[in-house]
């Protein structure tokens, strides 16, 4: 007697769906800090990001990193998840950039952070 099996693997091609940044919402850093943002989605094939400002492209990986965050980085980011089954996905981040003020008194030095709103 001969047996036979099957097996039947069913490989779901879908997304990208559920995208996150990380951190997420409005980010308030101070000139010269560092920030990594990270975004993630669902995706099968892996998905492609990529990061824009403005309408100008300024990342095209996962993460979108600052060693030393400016004040021209305050601004909205949207970052687009894609793959080659679903439609693009989006999610946006709001970064707050605090100015950064040295003041030196004799011996005391002073340092001021200062919350600017552009509009």
């Amino acid at each position: 007697m001969c047996l036979l099996y099957l097996s039947i693997i069913k490989i779901v091609s879908d997304g990208p769906y559920e995208i996150n940044i990380i951190p997420s919402g409005n980010v308030i850093k101070v000139e010269n800090d560092s920030l990594i943002l990270t975004c993630d989605a669902t995706c099968n094939p892996h998905c492609q990001y990529n990061w824009v400002k403005d309408g100008q492209q300024v990342g095209d990986r996962d993460t979108l990193e600052f060693t030393s965050i400016r004040r021209s980085n305050h601004g909205s980011y949207r970052c687009r998840a894609s793959n080659n089954i679903g439609s693009d996905q989006y999610k946006d981040v709001f970064i707050e950039v605090q100015c950064k003020y040295v003041f030196i008194e004799g011996n005391v030095k002073i340092k001021i952070s200062i919350l600017i709103y552009i509009y």
